[in-house]
């Protein structure tokens, strides 16, 4: 069985699926925010923030982690920043990312989340919402769909193809449950042995009710 970040002890109650499938995870290197060597890391790239205290005020911005930054404050209007240093790599360990000193832009089926959004906290609470942002995404070719179930983000638990979705099936009817669970399905897909060929399949389970939904995309 692959390895997970739990396996790692770096577990994330949004992601189950192999560590092989996270998006921007790097192995161990140094974080650019504490300075720390040796930690799991991961990229600070684009769709990546950082958060800055306001020296003035002391209030919490986030800022683009992809590159310099000088942004006003949104209590006070003082400046507020975030300066890269080209010698490190620019990535934030485990540690300061559960920590919330850094968060990643998450797509979902509600809209695109993001710090300032996560902080609000709309239908969704904030602690559901700043748990998906200090989630590592998953690798797809056409972009996240992150999966909402009973008002709230499901876990990630990896690609799925016939043989997952007819393990997992009630009663044992893949096809059945593949059009049940998957967003815009057909039986086409399933039928021409597309689904471990042309597509690749994204699975979610609800840690509330326990079900089970899922999108594809194809290269």
């Amino acid at each position: 069985m692959s390895e997970t970040f739990a396996d790692l002890d770096i577990p994330f109650p949004l992601f189950e699926a192999p560590v092989d499938e996270a998006s921007g995870y790097i192995g161990t290197s140094s974080c650019l925010l504490c300075g720390a060597p040796n930690r799991h890391c991961f990229e600070l790239g684009v769709g990546a923030q950082v958060v800055a205290q306001c020296k003035r005020c002391g209030v919490e911005n986030s800022l683009d982690a992809s590159e310099d930054t000088v942004e006003p404050c949104h209590s006070c209007g003082a400046p507020v920043q975030f300066l890269l240093d080209r010698h490190e790599a620019s990535a934030v360990c485990y540690q300061c990312l559960r920590a919330g000193k850094a968060a990643f832009v998450k797509d979902t089926t509600s809209g695109m989340v993001d710090w300032d959004e996560a902080n609000e906290g709309t239908t969704v609470s904030k602690e559901l919402l700043s748990e998906l942002i200090r989630t590592p995404g998953y690798t797809t070719w056409q972009g996240e769909q992150w999966q909402f179930c009973c008002s709230r983000p499901m876990i990630y638990i990896g690609t799925w193809g016939q043989e997952e979705f007819e393990e997992h099936a009630p009663g044992g009817d893949g096809r059945a449950f593949f059009l049940d669970i998957v967003g815009e399905a057909d039986g086409e897909l399933w039928e021409d042995g597309q689904m471990d060929v042309a597509i690749t399949v994204y699975a979610f389970r609800c840690p509330n009710c326990g079900s089970y939904k899922a999108h594809w995309d194809m290269d």
